[in-house]
C-alpha cells in the first residue's frame, strides 16, 4: 500500500506552487470471526424493562425558603458610624438584631469610602450570630474612622 502510494506521487505532475493530492487508500477487510461478533439485535430476546416508581409527590407546604441573613440597614450603619471613633465601636451600637455579616461588610465598605485608616498591626475581633444560632468572630484590622 505504501508503495503504490509513493508511486502515485511519483507520478503526479510537478508544480510548484500546488501540492500534489494524492487518493487515500482503499480500507477494507473487517476481519470477523464470526457473527456472534456482530451482536445482530434479536427482537425475540427484547425484554420489557421494569416500571419505574412513581414521582414524589409535592405539596405547598414542601416548598418553603431556606433562612438568609438580612440586608445590612444603611440608616443603622450610619447612625453607627456617627458616634463612633472605630469600626469595633460602631459595630458596639449598632442594636443585637442588626450584629450580623452583611453589618460587618457595610461598616468596612462605608469605612472605605469615607477615607478610613486602617491599622493591619493590630487587630479587633467582633463577634456575630449566624443563621444557624452560632456565633463566629470576625478579625478585622482595627479601623480609625474620620471624623467630620
Amino acid at each position: 500500500m505504501l508503495r503504490e502510494a509513493e508511486q502515485a506521487i511519483r507520478a503526479l505532475p510537478y508544480e510548484r506552487e500546488r501540492p500534489g493530492l494524492v487518493r487515500g487508500p482503499v480500507l477494507f477487510n473487517a476481519g470477523f470471526e464470526s457473527l456472534a461478533m456482530v451482536k445482530l439485535y434479536d427482537p425475540d430476546e427484547f425484554a420489557v424493562p421494569p416500571r419505574l416508581a412513581d414521582p414524589i409527590a409535592f405539596s405547598d407546604s414542601d416548598r418553603v425558603r431556606s433562612p438568609r441573613t438580612g440586608k445590612a440597614r444603611p440608616e443603622a450603619i450610619r447612625a453607627a458610624v456617627a458616634g463612633a471613633s472605630t469600626l469595633a465601636e460602631a459595630w458596639g451600637q449598632l442594636p443585637p438584631e442588626e450584629q450580623h455579616i452583611n453589618s460587618i461588610r457595610a461598616l468596612l465598605s462605608h469605612a472605605l469610602q469615607d477615607g478610613a485608616a486602617f491599622d493591619r498591626d493590630a487587630w479587633d475581633g467582633l463577634d456575630y450570630e449566624q443563621i444557624d444560632g452560632t456565633t463566629r468572630t470576625a478579625y478585622l484590622p482595627v479601623v480609625t474612622l474620620k471624623k467630620d
